[in-house]
């Protein structure tokens, strides 16, 4: 959970922001994007996932099919996707429920 300040100039968040935000869109629209989200959502806390909480049925699909097709050891995985070996189990089972259930909608 992130606090969303609504006119604050400073603090650990929105150096983050800054951060993240700089290294990939440069800083000039940083300060933009910042700005646009202060107004949409300032005073707000906000809920943002991890990629693979997010992405979870990409990855699961993907690891399935590293697993099957490629021969990606369950071990190389876990350290791949910085997860256990019990995760990177029942993310293959997805992965492979998913798969199926395309494969029936053909």
């Amino acid at each position: 959970m992130y606090y969303i300040p609504a006119k604050k100039k400073n603090g650990r968040l929105l150096k983050e922001m800054y951060e993240i935000l700089g290294e990939t869109v440069g800083d000039r629209a940083t300060e933009i994007i910042v700005n646009k989200i202060m107004t949409l959502y300032g005073g707000l806390q906000v809920y943002i996932p991890l990629e693979r909480t997010a992405f979870e049925n990409v990855i699961a699909e993907e690891i399935y099919h590293r697993y099957t097709e490629e021969n990606v050891p369950i071990r190389e995985m876990c350290r791949d996707y910085f997860i256990c070996f019990t995760k990177v189990y029942k993310l293959w089972r997805k992965g492979r429920k998913i798969k199926l259930h395309k494969e029936m909608k053909k």
